[in-house]
């Protein structure tokens, strides 16, 4: 982890609102675990030249998810993904611009604490704050996640293939009686991402029928 991105990490730590939070440098990510899973602020950083100065600056991207892990552990049988990364998912994701706000902040290599420092760190709380509250249960990630395709005017994500089998076992558990008709939705999604073959749903489509009976059996 790069020194300065370290720092500003430690930084961000200093805050009330993380006390809880451990920083994780594998991945410059501030962590708060709970017994059924975990908050992340993931600090994706990288080295840039600013172009007006021509000095190296530290870029930082933070990311807010949150992970459930009834939604995500039993898929581990079935998954490609290395178990790091399958443990490292997120049950919901957000970059800044997805919330209203930045997606990169800059930091000069030699910089100390400042006002820009103050500003990069409230957004991150502000940010923090609205995602980890309002998806405080499955509930609520059922709310704001799957319902809407319940109801009309939300349209399934059409990349990757984890979601799928997420929002269905989220159905059976928080709203059984529409699993019915939550999966009729997602599969007719399905089917048009492997008509243009969608490189994730392509690692899994010959699996569907095994996969979802095998959800479909799990206890809650």
């Amino acid at each position: 982890m790069n020194k300065t991105a370290e720092k500003v990490a430690s930084y961000l730590l200093e805050h009330e609102y993380f006390v809880d939070f451990k920083l994780r440098k594998r991945d410059s990510s501030l962590i708060k675990k709970f017994p059924t899973g975990h908050e992340v602020v993931e600090l994706q950083n990288w080295i840039d030249k600013n172009h007006s100065s021509g000095k190296q600056e530290l870029v930082i991207y933070p990311v807010y998810g949150k992970r459930f892990d009834v939604l995500h552990k039993w898929f581990e049988k079935f998954s490609f993904k290395t178990m790091s990364d399958q443990r490292d998912s997120y049950s919901v994701g957000f970059s800044g611009v997805m919330l209203g706000k930045t997606n990169e902040y800059r930091f000069p290599l030699s910089e100390t604490p400042s006002v820009e420092w103050d500003v990069f760190r409230n957004d991150v709380v502000c940010n923090a704050k609205y995602v980890f509250e309002k998806y405080t249960t499955l509930e609520d990630v059922y709310k704001y996640l799957v319902h809407p395709l319940v109801v009309g005017g939300k349209t399934p994500p059409d990349v990757g293939a984890e979601w799928v089998f997420e929002y269905l076992l989220l159905t059976k558990i928080v709203d059984s009686e529409n699993y019915g008709r939550v999966k009729a939705v997602i599969m007719d999604q399905v089917e048009k991402m492997h008509q243009r073959r969608e490189p994730n749903i392509e690692r899994y489509y010959e699996r569907f029928d095994e996969i979802t009976s095998y959800l479909e059996e799990l206890n809650n």
